[in-house]
Protein backbone atom coordinates (compact mmCIF):
# COMPACT_ATOMS: atom_id res chain seq x y z
CA UNK A 1 0.00 0.00 0.00
CA UNK A 2 2.79 2.44 0.96
CA UNK A 3 4.76 1.68 -2.19
CA UNK A 4 1.68 2.38 -4.27
CA UNK A 5 1.09 5.77 -2.57
CA UNK A 6 4.76 6.72 -2.99
CA UNK A 7 4.54 5.81 -6.68
CA UNK A 8 1.54 8.12 -7.14
CA UNK A 9 3.19 10.97 -5.25
CA UNK A 10 6.49 10.58 -7.13
CA UNK A 11 4.57 10.86 -10.41
CA UNK A 12 3.40 14.34 -9.41
CA UNK A 13 -0.27 13.37 -9.03
CA UNK A 14 -2.16 15.02 -6.20
CA UNK A 15 -4.29 12.49 -4.32
CA UNK A 16 -7.12 13.33 -2.00
CA UNK A 17 -7.92 11.27 1.10
CA UNK A 18 -7.17 7.55 0.97
CA UNK A 19 -9.72 5.86 3.21
CA UNK A 20 -9.30 2.44 4.79
CA UNK A 21 -10.75 1.32 8.10
CA UNK A 22 -11.24 -1.87 10.02
CA UNK A 23 -13.73 -0.61 12.61
CA UNK A 24 -17.19 -0.70 11.05
CA UNK A 25 -20.02 1.61 12.03
CA UNK A 26 -23.55 1.68 10.71
CA UNK A 27 -23.59 4.15 7.86
CA UNK A 28 -26.29 5.65 5.64
CA UNK A 29 -28.52 3.45 3.51
CA UNK A 30 -28.02 3.63 -0.24
CA UNK A 31 -31.22 4.76 -1.97
CA UNK A 32 -31.33 3.30 -5.48
CA UNK A 33 -33.99 5.75 -6.62
CA UNK A 34 -32.04 8.91 -5.75
CA UNK A 35 -28.37 7.91 -5.32
CA UNK A 36 -27.84 5.79 -8.44
CA UNK A 37 -27.31 8.81 -10.70
CA UNK A 38 -24.08 9.67 -8.84
CA UNK A 39 -23.08 6.88 -6.43
CA UNK A 40 -20.98 7.82 -3.40
CA UNK A 41 -19.56 5.10 -1.14
CA UNK A 42 -18.35 5.07 2.43
CA UNK A 43 -17.51 2.45 5.02
CA UNK A 44 -20.63 1.24 6.80
CA UNK A 45 -23.00 2.14 3.95
CA UNK A 46 -25.93 -0.27 3.64
CA UNK A 47 -27.35 -1.82 0.44
CA UNK A 48 -30.66 -3.67 0.24
CA UNK A 49 -29.19 -6.54 -1.84
CA UNK A 50 -26.34 -7.56 -4.09
CA UNK A 51 -28.09 -6.41 -7.29
CA UNK A 52 -28.31 -2.81 -6.07
CA UNK A 53 -24.66 -2.92 -4.94
CA UNK A 54 -23.45 -4.26 -8.31
CA UNK A 55 -25.47 -1.65 -10.20
CA UNK A 56 -24.04 1.16 -8.02
CA UNK A 57 -20.45 -0.01 -8.55
CA UNK A 58 -20.92 -0.29 -12.32
CA UNK A 59 -22.51 3.16 -12.52
CA UNK A 60 -19.65 4.58 -10.45
CA UNK A 61 -17.04 2.98 -12.75
CA UNK A 62 -18.64 4.60 -15.82
CA UNK A 63 -18.87 8.04 -14.23
CA UNK A 64 -15.33 7.94 -12.84
CA UNK A 65 -13.71 6.37 -15.93
CA UNK A 66 -12.37 3.39 -13.97
CA UNK A 67 -11.92 -0.14 -15.27
CA UNK A 68 -13.67 -1.79 -12.31
CA UNK A 69 -13.99 -5.59 -12.14
CA UNK A 70 -15.57 -7.88 -9.53
CA UNK A 71 -12.98 -10.38 -8.24
CA UNK A 72 -15.50 -11.81 -5.76
CA UNK A 73 -19.10 -11.89 -6.90
CA UNK A 74 -21.28 -13.92 -4.56
CA UNK A 75 -24.76 -13.23 -3.25
CA UNK A 76 -23.53 -12.21 0.22
CA UNK A 77 -19.88 -11.27 -0.39
CA UNK A 78 -18.73 -8.93 -3.17
CA UNK A 79 -15.36 -7.34 -3.86
CA UNK A 80 -14.55 -5.00 -6.73
CA UNK A 81 -11.17 -3.56 -7.69
CA UNK A 82 -9.77 -1.26 -10.34
CA UNK A 83 -8.29 -3.18 -13.28
CA UNK A 84 -5.38 -0.74 -13.54
CA UNK A 85 -2.49 -2.13 -11.40
CA UNK A 86 -1.39 1.42 -10.54
CA UNK A 87 -4.84 2.32 -9.20
CA UNK A 88 -5.62 1.37 -5.60
CA UNK A 89 -9.40 1.63 -5.77
CA UNK A 90 -11.20 -1.24 -4.00
CA UNK A 91 -14.53 -1.87 -2.28
CA UNK A 92 -15.75 -4.91 -0.32
CA UNK A 93 -19.27 -5.53 1.01
CA UNK A 94 -20.77 -8.50 2.83
CA UNK A 95 -23.92 -9.55 4.71
CA UNK A 96 -24.50 -8.05 8.15
CA UNK A 97 -24.43 -10.46 11.10
CA UNK A 98 -28.15 -10.43 11.99
CA UNK A 99 -29.62 -9.05 8.79
CA UNK A 100 -29.70 -9.82 5.05
CA UNK A 101 -28.58 -6.28 4.26
CA UNK A 102 -25.18 -5.81 2.63
CA UNK A 103 -22.72 -3.45 4.31
CA UNK A 104 -19.52 -1.88 2.95
CA UNK A 105 -16.75 -3.29 5.16
CA UNK A 106 -13.68 -2.00 3.29
CA UNK A 107 -13.38 0.96 0.97
CA UNK A 108 -10.15 2.26 -0.49
CA UNK A 109 -10.05 5.03 -3.01
CA UNK A 110 -7.80 7.56 -4.65
CA UNK A 111 -9.21 10.68 -6.25
CA UNK A 112 -6.85 12.22 -8.78
CA UNK A 113 -7.05 15.84 -9.89
CA UNK A 114 -6.68 15.76 -13.66
CA UNK A 115 -7.18 17.91 -16.72
CA UNK A 116 -10.06 16.70 -18.93
CA UNK A 117 -8.34 17.98 -22.07
CA UNK A 118 -5.16 15.93 -21.46
CA UNK A 119 -5.76 13.65 -24.44
CA UNK A 120 -6.25 16.50 -26.90
CA UNK A 121 -3.33 18.43 -25.42
CA UNK A 122 -1.18 15.35 -26.01
CA UNK A 123 -2.34 15.26 -29.61
CA UNK A 124 -1.41 18.91 -30.15
CA UNK A 125 1.91 18.61 -28.33
CA UNK A 126 3.23 15.28 -29.62
CA UNK A 127 1.41 14.29 -32.82
CA UNK A 128 1.80 15.27 -36.42
CA UNK A 129 -0.86 17.57 -37.91
CA UNK A 130 -2.41 14.77 -39.97
CA UNK A 131 -5.82 13.39 -39.02
CA UNK A 132 -7.51 10.26 -40.35
CA UNK A 133 -11.30 10.02 -40.55
CA UNK A 134 -13.32 6.86 -40.97
CA UNK A 135 -16.64 5.21 -40.14
CA UNK A 136 -17.62 1.59 -39.62
CA UNK A 137 -20.91 -0.25 -39.14
CA UNK A 138 -21.93 -1.54 -35.72
CA UNK A 139 -23.23 -5.11 -35.49
CA UNK A 140 -25.45 -4.84 -32.41
CA UNK A 141 -29.25 -4.75 -32.45
CA UNK A 142 -29.03 -0.97 -32.11
CA UNK A 143 -27.23 -0.64 -35.49
CA UNK A 144 -25.70 2.80 -36.17
CA UNK A 145 -22.15 3.67 -37.16
CA UNK A 146 -18.96 4.38 -35.25
CA UNK A 147 -17.11 7.49 -36.46
CA UNK A 148 -13.43 7.73 -35.54
CA UNK A 149 -10.74 10.41 -35.69
CA UNK A 150 -7.17 9.11 -35.43
CA UNK A 151 -3.83 10.92 -35.46
CA UNK A 152 -0.22 9.77 -35.70
CA UNK A 153 2.36 10.39 -32.97
CA UNK A 154 6.10 11.08 -33.14
CA UNK A 155 6.84 7.34 -33.25
CA UNK A 156 4.59 6.77 -36.30
CA UNK A 157 1.96 5.05 -34.13
CA UNK A 158 -1.75 5.77 -34.03
CA UNK A 159 -3.24 8.15 -31.48
CA UNK A 160 -7.03 7.94 -31.16
CA UNK A 161 -8.38 11.49 -30.80
CA UNK A 162 -12.14 10.91 -30.70
CA UNK A 163 -14.90 8.43 -31.52
CA UNK A 164 -18.68 8.65 -31.54
CA UNK A 165 -21.75 6.62 -32.47
CA UNK A 166 -24.24 8.16 -34.88
CA UNK A 167 -27.45 6.90 -36.44
CA UNK A 168 -26.06 7.03 -39.97
CA UNK A 169 -23.05 8.30 -41.90
CA UNK A 170 -24.32 11.50 -43.50
CA UNK A 171 -23.40 15.14 -43.92
CA UNK A 172 -25.14 16.23 -40.71
CA UNK A 173 -23.34 13.58 -38.62
CA UNK A 174 -19.93 14.52 -39.98
CA UNK A 175 -20.58 18.25 -39.50
CA UNK A 176 -21.49 17.64 -35.85
CA UNK A 177 -18.40 15.47 -35.32
CA UNK A 178 -15.97 17.82 -37.08
CA UNK A 179 -17.30 20.88 -35.24
CA UNK A 180 -16.63 19.14 -31.92
CA UNK A 181 -13.12 18.23 -33.10
CA UNK A 182 -12.31 21.81 -34.14
CA UNK A 183 -13.60 23.17 -30.83
CA UNK A 184 -11.96 20.56 -28.60
CA UNK A 185 -8.55 20.58 -30.33
CA UNK A 186 -8.67 24.33 -30.90
CA UNK A 187 -7.91 24.09 -34.62
CA UNK A 188 -7.57 27.78 -35.42
CA UNK A 189 -4.97 27.81 -38.18
CA UNK A 190 -6.63 25.36 -40.56
CA UNK A 191 -3.83 25.70 -43.11
CA UNK A 192 -1.55 23.70 -40.83
CA UNK A 193 -3.65 20.49 -40.77
CA UNK A 194 -4.23 17.72 -43.30
CA UNK A 195 -7.14 15.27 -43.21
CA UNK A 196 -6.97 11.87 -44.88
CA UNK A 197 -10.12 9.86 -45.60
CA UNK A 198 -12.12 7.77 -48.04
CA UNK A 199 -14.98 9.39 -49.90
CA UNK A 200 -17.48 8.52 -47.19
CA UNK A 201 -21.05 9.62 -47.68
CA UNK A 202 -21.48 13.27 -46.69
CA UNK A 203 -17.88 13.76 -45.55
CA UNK A 204 -16.66 15.96 -48.39
CA UNK A 205 -19.45 18.58 -48.12
CA UNK A 206 -19.08 18.53 -44.33
CA UNK A 207 -15.34 19.00 -44.69
CA UNK A 208 -15.82 21.96 -47.02
CA UNK A 209 -18.26 23.55 -44.57
CA UNK A 210 -16.38 23.07 -41.27
CA UNK A 211 -12.67 23.09 -42.22
CA UNK A 212 -12.53 24.51 -45.78
CA UNK A 213 -8.92 25.72 -45.46
CA UNK A 214 -7.45 22.39 -44.31
CA UNK A 215 -5.69 20.25 -46.87
CA UNK A 216 -7.06 16.77 -47.46
CA UNK A 217 -6.03 13.52 -49.09
CA UNK A 218 -7.83 10.41 -50.28
CA UNK A 219 -6.72 6.97 -49.18
CA UNK A 220 -4.84 5.66 -52.20
CA UNK A 221 -6.01 2.10 -51.56
CA UNK A 222 -9.66 3.18 -51.70
CA UNK A 223 -9.00 5.02 -54.96
CA UNK A 224 -7.15 2.01 -56.30
CA UNK A 225 -10.01 -0.37 -55.42
CA UNK A 226 -12.31 1.66 -57.71
CA UNK A 227 -9.60 1.94 -60.37
CA UNK A 228 -8.93 -1.77 -60.65
CA UNK A 229 -12.62 -2.57 -61.07
CA UNK A 230 -12.39 -0.80 -64.43
CA UNK A 231 -8.78 -1.48 -65.39
CA UNK A 232 -7.66 -4.99 -64.45
CA UNK A 233 -4.36 -5.33 -66.32
CA UNK A 234 -1.31 -5.63 -64.09
CA UNK A 235 0.63 -3.06 -66.13
CA UNK A 236 -2.14 -0.50 -65.49
CA UNK A 237 -2.19 -1.29 -61.76
CA UNK A 238 1.57 -0.92 -61.55
CA UNK A 239 1.45 2.49 -63.26
CA UNK A 240 -1.17 3.68 -60.75
CA UNK A 241 1.13 2.88 -57.82
CA UNK A 242 4.15 4.33 -59.62
CA UNK A 243 2.30 7.62 -60.00
CA UNK A 244 1.06 7.48 -56.39
CA UNK A 245 4.50 6.84 -54.90
CA UNK A 246 6.34 9.29 -57.18
CA UNK A 247 8.12 11.86 -55.00
CA UNK A 248 8.87 14.42 -57.72
CA UNK A 249 6.65 16.05 -60.32
CA UNK A 250 8.81 14.89 -63.30
CA UNK A 251 8.61 11.30 -62.05
CA UNK A 252 4.83 11.62 -61.69
CA UNK A 253 4.48 13.17 -65.16
CA UNK A 254 6.52 10.39 -66.73
CA UNK A 255 4.39 7.71 -65.03
CA UNK A 256 1.19 9.36 -66.26
CA UNK A 257 2.52 9.62 -69.82
CA UNK A 258 3.35 5.92 -69.74
CA UNK A 259 -0.17 5.19 -68.46
CA UNK A 260 -1.67 7.21 -71.33
CA UNK A 261 0.31 5.19 -73.86
CA UNK A 262 -0.95 1.95 -72.28
CA UNK A 263 -4.62 2.94 -72.12
CA UNK A 264 -6.06 6.40 -72.62
CA UNK A 265 -9.27 5.56 -70.72
CA UNK A 266 -7.28 4.80 -67.55
CA UNK A 267 -5.39 8.07 -67.97
CA UNK A 268 -8.64 10.03 -68.44
CA UNK A 269 -10.20 8.37 -65.38
CA UNK A 270 -7.23 9.22 -63.16
CA UNK A 271 -6.90 12.80 -64.41
CA UNK A 272 -10.57 13.61 -63.83
CA UNK A 273 -10.94 16.99 -62.03
CA UNK A 274 -12.46 15.26 -58.97
CA UNK A 275 -9.17 13.36 -58.45
CA UNK A 276 -6.46 16.05 -58.37
CA UNK A 277 -2.98 14.56 -57.75
CA UNK A 278 -2.51 16.66 -54.61
CA UNK A 279 -5.03 14.28 -52.99
CA UNK A 280 -3.37 10.97 -53.88
CA UNK A 281 0.23 11.38 -55.16
CA UNK A 282 3.28 12.08 -52.96
CA UNK A 283 4.72 14.33 -55.67
CA UNK A 284 1.97 16.90 -55.11
CA UNK A 285 1.55 16.71 -51.31
CA UNK A 286 1.90 19.85 -49.23
CA UNK A 287 5.47 19.94 -47.90
CA UNK A 288 4.47 21.62 -44.63
CA UNK A 289 3.22 18.34 -43.16
CA UNK A 290 6.44 16.32 -43.61
CA UNK A 291 4.37 13.13 -43.86
CA UNK A 292 3.91 11.16 -47.09
CA UNK A 293 1.23 8.77 -45.81
CA UNK A 294 -0.93 7.35 -48.61
CA UNK A 295 -2.77 4.40 -47.10
CA UNK A 296 -5.50 4.14 -44.47
CA UNK A 297 -3.37 2.48 -41.80
CA UNK A 298 -4.53 4.99 -39.19
CA UNK A 299 -8.21 4.15 -38.93
CA UNK A 300 -8.01 0.61 -40.30
CA UNK A 301 -5.66 -0.47 -37.52
CA UNK A 302 -7.96 1.03 -34.89
CA UNK A 303 -11.06 -0.59 -36.41
CA UNK A 304 -9.28 -3.95 -36.39
CA UNK A 305 -8.55 -3.70 -32.65
CA UNK A 306 -12.22 -3.08 -31.75
CA UNK A 307 -13.71 -5.66 -34.11
CA UNK A 308 -14.73 -8.00 -31.28
CA UNK A 309 -16.73 -5.33 -29.42
CA UNK A 310 -18.74 -3.88 -32.31
CA UNK A 311 -21.66 -6.22 -31.56
CA UNK A 312 -22.00 -5.05 -27.95
CA UNK A 313 -24.46 -2.49 -26.56
CA UNK A 314 -23.23 1.06 -27.07
CA UNK A 315 -22.14 1.81 -23.48
CA UNK A 316 -20.39 -1.55 -23.13
CA UNK A 317 -18.58 -0.96 -26.41
CA UNK A 318 -17.46 2.51 -25.31
CA UNK A 319 -16.18 1.14 -22.02
CA UNK A 320 -14.25 -1.61 -23.86
CA UNK A 321 -12.65 0.96 -26.17
CA UNK A 322 -11.80 3.31 -23.32
CA UNK A 323 -10.08 0.62 -21.26
CA UNK A 324 -8.20 -0.71 -24.30
CA UNK A 325 -6.89 2.76 -25.15
CA UNK A 326 -5.85 3.39 -21.54
CA UNK A 327 -3.85 0.17 -21.46
CA UNK A 328 -2.28 0.95 -24.85
CA UNK A 329 -1.20 4.45 -23.77
CA UNK A 330 0.25 3.20 -20.50
CA UNK A 331 2.08 0.38 -22.27
CA UNK A 332 3.69 2.82 -24.69
CA UNK A 333 4.59 5.13 -21.81
CA UNK A 334 6.34 2.27 -19.97
CA UNK A 335 8.36 1.41 -23.10
CA UNK A 336 9.42 5.01 -23.70
CA UNK A 337 10.59 5.39 -20.09
CA UNK A 338 13.17 2.68 -20.85
CA UNK A 339 14.25 4.26 -24.15
CA UNK A 340 17.41 6.36 -23.89
CA UNK A 341 17.92 7.57 -27.47
CA UNK A 342 17.21 11.19 -28.52
CA UNK A 343 14.51 10.18 -31.05
CA UNK A 344 11.67 7.64 -30.96
CA UNK A 345 12.38 3.91 -31.63
CA UNK A 346 10.71 3.58 -35.04
CA UNK A 347 12.25 6.80 -36.34
CA UNK A 348 15.64 5.79 -34.93
CA UNK A 349 15.44 2.47 -36.78
CA UNK A 350 14.52 4.26 -40.02
CA UNK A 351 17.40 6.75 -39.65
CA UNK A 352 19.88 3.94 -38.98
CA UNK A 353 18.64 2.10 -42.07
CA UNK A 354 19.09 5.20 -44.22
CA UNK A 355 22.58 5.71 -42.79
CA UNK A 356 23.49 2.18 -43.87
CA UNK A 357 22.16 2.83 -47.37
CA UNK A 358 24.02 6.14 -47.57
CA UNK A 359 27.28 4.31 -46.93
CA UNK A 360 27.07 2.83 -50.43
CA UNK A 361 26.66 6.24 -52.09
CA UNK A 362 29.51 7.98 -53.92
CA UNK A 363 29.83 11.77 -54.05
CA UNK A 364 29.79 13.17 -57.60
Amino acid sequence: MLNWILKILSAGIMPSIILTRKLIRIGPEFNAATDMADPKFEIGMLFSDCKVFRAAVREYSILQNRDVVFIRNEALKLKAVCGDPDCGWMIYASKMQHDNTLQVKTYQWLSVISNNSWGNQSFKAGCRPIIGLDGCFLKSVYAGQLLTIVGIDANNETWVIAYAVVESECKESWIWFLELLVKDCQIVNQFGFTFIFDKQKGLLPAFEQVVPNCDHRFYARHLFSNYRLLFKAKSLRDKFWEASYATTVPHFTRAMKDLKKLLNDAYEWLTNPDKPPRHWSKSHFNTHLKCDMLLNNLCESFNATILECRDRPILSMFEYIRCKLMRRIQGRRDKMLKWNKPICPRIFKKVEGNKAKAGACVAM
